[in-house]
């Protein structure tokens, strides 16, 4: 009975996203082609729901032996989520620097388990694109990119405005409460920041911040009650908050911003109005690719421009001095 495999629910949207078409109930990927970065992931989490269909299938499953197999299944399964946590945290708190190189065998006894699970964690975070095998270099983690970022984006564009639509049409007034909770989170460290002083967000109130606006969005997925795309989005916002975790900076305008366009989606979602949360909802994302872009853009201009001056007998401080007053030429801002 082992071998009996479920339906694989998932597969029509990496079949309508490889060919560019509108997958389930309309909703298009427009994907770059089948090797784009989103796609890989739509790839990805289709296979893992393939496999969890299976092992809860498995886990009722005797063996031949006459033994229970389902326990060893989520015992296997726990230690390889232990790990996959663990790696996660030390990414997303700027521990795994883009470059690092990640050991299995460290890990592992970090962890005190063997070196499986880890193993297996580590291929699923290369997976997602955040580490990459390295030929006779090992595992390490990788630089995510422009491009990467980008089609990140588009897949939120295709996903959270259609689950914000389809949230506004039967939202509890539990779930609701939870989100005025979470915009008012985000709303005080916006006042903190007035009250401090503070030019951009640093340290814990930067990842309490985007742990909030994560949540924010995760729970309006959830309240859309549909788990798949859940999970899809829930990882593509993990690479999307290593990534502004190691560099984007969150100034006080920034910050602002967003709480504001959280306090718009929650305001149409009382009113349980479907188009103006699509519309709110798609209006905040693009913003935030577009600011999330240009912060790509100018660093990689700012880099390009001490390049220029690098090979100039210059002191460490005298370059760093230089460097300030090139943000501020620009108005302050990264």
């Amino acid at each position: 009975m082992g071998t009996y495999r479920l339906a694989q629910p998932c597969w029509p949207w990496y079949a309508a996203a490889t060919a560019g078409q509108a997958g389930p109930c309309g909703l298009g990927l427009q994907p770059r082609g089948a090797g784009s970065f989103s796609v890989k992931i739509l790839a990805f989490w289709c296979e893992i729901v393939d496999i969890a269909f299976q092992s809860r299938y498995d886990a009722f499953c005797w063996n031949t032996s006459g033994t229970p197999r389902g326990g060893q299944v989520m015992a296997a399964a726990s230690l390889t989520q232990k790990a996959y946590r663990h790696l996660q945290q030390q990414l997303s708190g700027g521990i795994l620097l883009p470059g690092a190189v990640v050991s299995e065998k460290q890990v592992a006894s970090q962890l005190g388990i063997s070196r499986t699970p880890v193993g297996q964690a580590i291929r699923q975070l290369v997976s997602e694109g955040l580490m990459e095998q390295v030929p006779r270099y090992g595992t390490v983690v990788k630089e995510i990119t422009r491009q990467d970022i980008e089609e990140l984006y588009e897949l939120r564009e295709a996903m959270e405005p259609y689950a914000a639509r389809k949230a506004a049409e039967s939202i509890s007034r539990a779930q609701l409460d939870q989100l005025a909770i979470l915009c008012q989170s985000t709303e005080q460290l916006a006042n903190d920041m007035d009250e401090q002083g503070a030019d951009a967000l640093e340290g814990d109130a930067l990842r309490e911040f985007l742990s909030t606006d994560l949540a924010f969005h995760l729970y309006i997925l959830r309240a859309a009650a549909n788990q798949r795309m859940l999970k899809i989005v829930r990882d593509s916002r993990f690479v999307s908050r290593v990534f502004r975790t190691r560099r984007a900076r969150h100034d006080r305008k920034m910050v602002h911003a967003a709480c504001q366009c959280h306090r718009e989606i929650y305001e149409a979602l009382c009113a349980h109005d479907g188009a103006a949360s699509a519309e709110r909802m798609l209006r905040h994302i693009v913003k935030s690719k577009e600011e999330t872009l240009a912060f790509i853009d100018r660093e990689k201009r700012n880099l390009s421009a001490s390049e220029a001056f690098f090979s100039l007998d210059l002191s460490e401080e005298l370059r760093e001095q230089l460097a300030r007053l090139e943000v501020f030429s620009e108005g302050g801002t990264e």
